[in-house]
Order: C-alpha cells, then structure tokens, then sequence
C-alpha cells in the first residue's frame, strides 16, 4: 500500500488573525466598499450609545480626512470600560448586545464583530475612552496591541469615546479608500432614525485644493421627511404613524420582555413600481426581509378591505381588488427598533431574518392604519380611489392582451379603422404596409398608392414612446394595439414571424425633425418588441423628396446632399478650371474633389468678412498672405487703394466703399478656420484659370481665387420653386413616382446593427441613469451644415 500525500491543516487561534485571513466572512466586501462597511460599524456604536437610555450622548463628531484615509468618530456617551478596551477591538463575540439585556434598545450591533473586525482590518487604530474624570487610550497597528491600557487624569465633566482608524491596503486592497460620496449618502439617509436630541456632525478634509466640508445634522420628522426625499412628487400626503409594543422572546430557556417599535411613512406615485426602503436597529436593510413583508402585508390587507368597503355593488361585481393593486405605485419606508434577536443574514446585516416579526409588526401596521383613518377619511378616501384605478387598469391591460391573445381581425373590423387601408390583395400573395404620418398624408397616399399590394397605417401625432415599457401599457395605446392587430404576427411570446401579414414595413415620414423622432420611436418599438422583424429585413425607410426644382431634369430632390450634387454637377458642366502652375485642366475627378472639400468654405469666408464689415475677398487676401513678410505688396497689387498706418490698421476704398480693419490677435483668431482650410485642406492651392461655356463658347475668365471662383459657381444654384414641408404637399402622381412606385422609390433596409447603434443613443438620452454619457453625447454632437436647408 502506498504512502498517503496529506493536506496541511492551519489554524488560527487568534480572533485578529482569523479576521485578517478571511476579511470576507465577516464584512463582506473589501476595496472601498468594505471601507464604508467599517466606517459604518464604528459609527453605528456611536448611534447605539446615544440611544442608550442609560447614556448622556447627545452629541456625534465624524471626522473624515481623505489626506491619510481616517476616520475619526466620536461620542459624548458613557465612554467603555477601561477594563473592557481590549477585549472588544481583539477578540470575536465580544460585546454588551448578545442578550440585547438593559437599556440598549433597538441597538444596531448583534455578533459582537465589528470593532474587532475594524480593527483587524486597519493600518491603525485607536479607542480613547474618557469616563469618571480619567482618560485611558489603547493603541493597534496591524491588528497588533502597541502597548496596553494608558490612563490619565482629567477634567471629571468629560466622558465619550473616540475612535480612530485607517483601512489597512494590505487586507482591504489598494483602493480602500472611505469613500466621501457615499458615506454622507448614508449619513444623510440614516439621520432620520437618529433620536431628535442628538446633533451630529460631519467634517471632511478633501484631498487637493478642495475646500473642506462641514455638515451638522438632526433629525426633525423623522421618516415623514424620507419619504417626500424619496417620492418627489407624491398623489397624497405622508401617512406617517409610530408604535410600539412589549412582547416576550424565549431565549435559552429564559423568557425575556421584549421592546418593538416601528415607524412607518407611506403615500403613492404615478407609476408602476414600487419603492420600498427599510431599516432596522440603524442599518440600512437593503435586501429586505421579514419587516418589509409584515409591514406591507398588513397595509395591503388594510387598504383592500377599506376599499372594498367604499365599492358600490356593481364595483364588487365588476373589479376584484389584489394586493398588486395596492403595491402598484406604493413608496414605503420603515424603521424597526428592537431589542429582539433580528437574527441579521450576515455581518453586513442587510437582510432581516427573524420570522418572530412578522404577525407582530403586521397586526401593529394594521392597527395604526385604522387608527390613523378614523379620523383622515379624505386621505383614505384619495388612497381607495387610486387603487380602484389601478385594478380597472389591470383588468383593461388584460381585456387587451385577449385581444391580441386571438391574432384575428375581420375584414369588416380593418376596414371600420380610421387609421388603416388595408391592400385588396389576399392569401400569400405579395403585400407591404407602409407606417405614414398624419390624416393628410394618408390622404394622398391613398390616391396615390397601388391598392392591389400597398396597405397604409396611419400615425396620428408622436407615438408611445415604448422603450423600457411593459407589454400591458404598450397595447393600452389604440395605435400600437391596431398595428399589432393587421401585423397578425401577434406580439411578445406569442410572436410568431411566419404569420407576419406583409412582406415589407416601409416608414414613410415627413423629411423633418418631427419625421425622424418618429421614425426613431417606430425602430424602438419595433426592436424592443418585434425584433425578429428587423433581423429578417423587413423593416424600411423610405426616403421622401425635400425639394422641387425648376431648372434641372431631376426636378425632385430627396435631401441637401442631393441637391449639392446636382448643384456641382452643374458646375462641372459649365466651368473648366486650370492648374496655372501645370497648365493642365482639372479633370472631372479633381473639379469634383474641389468642390467637395470646399463646400463650407465660401461660408466660412462671408462669415469672417460680415463680422468685420469688409469685403470678403480682402479677407481670403490676408488670410492667404497677412502673416508673410511681405503681405502688403499683395495687398496693393489687388486692392491699389488700400493702405497700412502704424497701428496695423488696413483702410481705403474698395469696390465704393470704404473698407477698415485692424489686424491684431483677434482678427487672426477670426480666419484660423479659414486659414487652415487654405494651407491644409487645399495645401495652399487657391489660384486657378477659370473657363466658363456660354452659348457653345469657351470664355477665358482669367486667373481667380478660390473665393472668386466659388462665387461665381453660384448662379448655378438649381432654382428651388418648392421645399416640401410634409407628404400632405405633394399630389398623389408625385408621391408615387418619387416614394412608393417600387421601380423608382429609394428604400433604406434598416439592419439589427443600424437600430441598435441608435438605441444606445436613444437609452443615454432618454433612459434614467447614465447623466454623464448624456452630457458627454451633447457635448460631441455636432450638425453638419449640409444637413440643414434653410
């Protein structure tokens, strides 16, 4: 038989020890979330003992310096035991809250962990506690004792404790930084449990050249402030209510008496959701637990009987009230103080466990509610009627999704809809619906159209926006619940893409902005919703004309880059332009190429020259030549008439009139845009020999500038005779020929990657969270000029 290779088994005798080994099974977190762990349970003490009603604490110092990471928390309490210092910071289940026995009511501390834990986990750390006029003080570094309990005499008025600490890097993690943020987050949301006697106060010295932070704070009314915190807009008042009781708990075969408060603050919103925030004994129980069910129990039960009590017989019969009814749109914050055993899940104690809870803390919300209303009828009354709102809402949002739940619509039903003309085609054959915009519009489609394969659907106004929407609020909307009915794809998980009705869904929308906010609203739906139909490709824009021209063979225009290049098609036909350094002529090619990187530079130029009131081509002069040596004699040779003073300012008569610039630091912040699309854009090209065609003739116009000769391009502007505003302008031949026949109509496939790229935006700008990629996409967001068309 072979010798056995067995495992090496360690233990940790000492409690620092085994908390420094495994930081995780007593606090949770490490980093700088662990960090606000540790701040908390040191404060938490200092909270405890000013609840205490055997203590005189009245006053709480918090002291964060960011420089060194520590934080210093201090008391006006009993002070601790001298005898009793290094006990509680060194050794596990140390502590006065096992029994929760004497005057500690409702005491956050439960394991007798946490200053033992602190102090395991930090660089350094210190209690001074100061009681019956002496002051003792006992040191740690590491976890490790630096020398025992020191006393000194002092004044006898003087008692509290202080503590002091900074997380150790080694066991928390590099960035174990307190973090300021949060941790005033959580002192400004546990203030309101804190009793009204006691201040406390919070100082911060900020890393760098900020300025310090000072904050003093105390409670006033208690959960009822919370509440309208965390519901900014409430249908009603605060119902806010405070009880207590005395029940008895065995513990180990002991009965003991026992202390349960509660207080509990209330109203509702407009909204779907509900917002629940509990805290029990000073910590914030974000997971929950046995007091948030027993407190919203005992409300639900009490507000379906109350409204079913104010129904009328027909109501009864006609709506059954459900506790969902009631949760919808409730805002709910509760605070149990007890010194029952919450039996906490975890050292992090965000979860209340103890099933003991449950019927007492339900009996007693129920109780206070019938209190209360006996005497605030109309607020009840407020409360009934909205809950009776919200079951017709839900027995509605059912009654729809029967109907789609059919996936059938008669003929006689499509064709009674305002909104819809449906296609004379049937069966299998070839159909596309197109989504328009507006009651004109449809007007004209509808003449315009083929009614043999075309099915119209018509938008009135903006549509729902259904991003992050529920299926029950999206076909409460009448034209979402049309569409998915002549769809007859159905919706949800009763899609199904093979029973689509049409082969193509074409948006046709106005050329404006109000077209493409509503074409965006469309894509998101459809993608949210129905996005097998955009992964098939069967989900299109058509693209509607903008203009119509008088003087070209393509009279209708789709957009201003279409209309560009009809313009410089146009130049291009009627101007040669020649390389004076080469003699060649530019061909087609490169006579486009100039006009396309210099479609914004006649703007630009007119730009600088209307802000300083002078000539435009005097300015592309001094932005060609005003920062060489010899600028002047450039200067003169083209404008003889103007002249520099001493002072830099250029002057005289120009084309009858008289013209004045001064050229300092400004005017050339002014023309760096145009001088950089001079020397790098055009690398300094900006003379050409123009040839203009006139009546078969080929005219010499000489040597020009690249202004001189951009404006002269412009009397082949094609003449606009109409900007079309909407579909409803254009006659029903127009809008066949130019969007819907198939053989002539430009069709954009929208693909999954095209809308989703789009629905990234559309989350920044419109969803709740991310405010600084919101401000970072405005920030970028630049309109380019040829996209604008007045």
């Amino acid at each position: 038989m072979s010798e056995f290779i067995d495992d090496l088994i360690e233990h940790r005798e000492d409690d620092i020890e085994k908390i420094q080994t495994k930081p995780n099974m007593y606090i949770s977190y490490l980093g700088s979330k662990g960090s606000l762990h540790l701040s908390k349970e040191v404060i938490n003490n200092a909270i405890d003992e000013s609840i205490n009603l055997n203590s005189p604490c009245d006053k709480i110092n918090i002291y964060l310096d960011e420089n060194d990471n520590s934080l210093v928390v201090a008391d006006n309490g009993r002070g601790i035991q001298f005898e009793s210092l290094e006990i509680v910071c060194t050794k596990l289940q140390a502590g006065s809250k096992f029994t929760r026995e004497g005057g500690g009511k409702g005491s956050a501390g439960e394991n007798g962990c946490g200053l033992t834990a602190v102090n395991a986990l930090s660089d350094n750390f210190e209690i001074i506690s100061t009681r019956y006029g002496e002051r003792a003080i006992i040191k740690f570094s590491q976890g490790k004792l630096l020398h025992s309990v020191s006393k000194k005499k002092i004044n006898e008025d003087t008692h509290g404790t202080t503590v002091r600490f900074n997380p150790n890097p080694f066991y928390m993690g590099d960035d174990c930084s307190i973090p300021t943020d949060l941790l005033i987050e959580w002192i400004e949301k546990i203030i309101y449990l804190v009793p009204s006697n006691t201040e406390l106060i919070l100082s911060v010295s900020r890393k760098g050249k900020e300025s310090a932070i000072n904050k003093k704070y105390r409670n006033k009314n208690g959960l009822k402030d919370y509440i309208l915190k965390m519901c900014k807009k409430p249908i009603l008042d605060p119902i806010h209510f405070m009880k207590s009781i005395k029940i008895n708990e065995f513990y180990k075969g002991r009965e003991i008496e026992r202390f349960i408060g509660l207080e509990v603050a209330f109203t509702f919103m407009s909204s779907t959701e509900t917002i629940i925030d509990s805290f029990c004994n000073f910590v914030n129980t974000i997971e929950g637990g046995v007091h948030n069910d027993a407190i919203k129990q005992g409300i639900t039960q009490f507000i379906i009987r109350k409204t079913k009590e104010n129904m009328s017989e027909k109501e009864l019969k006609n709506i059954d009230i459900l506790p969902s009814d009631i949760g919808q749109g409730l805002v709910l914050t509760l605070y149990l103080s007890t010194d029952m055993s919450t039996e906490f899940t975890g050292q992090t104690k965000e979860k209340l466990s103890n099933s003991a809870f449950f019927k007492p803390l339900r009996n007693m919300t129920f109780n206070a509610l019938d209190e209360y209303f006996k005497t605030n009828t109309k607020e009840l009354k407020k409360i009934t009627d909205f809950v009776k709102i919200n079951a017709k809402v839900r027995i509605e949002s059912a009654k729809v999704r029967n109907l789609v739940t059919l996936e059938k619509t008669t003929s006689y039903e499509e064709h009674t809809m305002p909104n819809f003309v449906p296609a004379n085609n049937t069966g299998n054959n070839y159909r596309e619906l197109f989504l328009i915009e507006g009651i004109s519009s449809k007007g004209t489609a509808r003449a315009g159209r083929d009614t043999f394969t075309q099915a119209l659907f018509a938008l009135r106004g903006v549509p729902l926006n259904t991003f992050n929407l529920k299926l029950d609020k999206i076909l409460l909307n009448e034209e979402f619940l049309g569409l998915v009915k002549i769809l007859k794809c159905n919706i949800g998980d009763r899609f199904n893409i093979t029973k689509l009705n049409y082969n193509k869904i074409i948006m046709l929308f106005d050329a404006d902005i109000d077209g493409f906010r509503i074409a965006s609203l469309i894509c998101v739906f459809f993608l949210c919703h129905m996005p097998e139909i955009i992964r098939r490709g069967l989900l299109y824009k058509a693209v509607s004309p903008l203009y119509l021209l008088s003087d070209t063979k393509k009279h209708f225009i789709l957009d201003k880059k279409e209309y560009i290049n009809v313009f410089e098609k146009t130049v291009r036909q009627n101007i040669k332009a020649v390389d004076p350094m080469t003699n060649i002529v530019l061909t087609n090619d490169e006579m486009k190429e100039l006009l396309l990187k210099n479609r914004g530079y006649l703007e630009e130029l007119h730009r600088v020259a209307n802000h300083f009131a002078v000539h435009p081509f005097i300015i592309e002069l001094l932005s060609i030549y005003g920062d060489k040596p010899n600028f002047m004699s450039k200067i003169k040779k083209k404008f003889p008439e103007l002249s520099l003073d001493d002072e830099n300012v250029l002057s005289g008569i120009y084309n009858g009139k008289y013209q004045i610039i001064i050229l300092d630091e400004i005017f050339e912040k002014r023309i760096a845009n145009l001088r950089n699309l001079i020397r790098n854009v055009n690398s300094n090209k900006v003379y050409y020999i123009i040839n203009e065609f006139h009546n078969k003739l080929n005219i010499n116009l000489g040597l020009m500038t690249l202004g001189e000769f951009l404006t002269l391009c412009q009397k082949y502007q094609p003449n606009i005779t109409t900007r079309f505003k909407g579909l409803g302008e254009l006659n029903a031949s127009d809008l066949w020929e130019t969007t819907m026949n198939p053989n002539t109509r430009t069709l954009i496939q929208l693909t999954m990657f095209d809308v989703i790229k789009e629905l990234e935006k559309f989350k920044i700008l419109h969803g709740s969270g991310d405010i600084p990629a919101r401000k970072e996409l405005m920030h970028n967001f630049k309109i380019s000029r040829e996209d604008l068309d007045n």
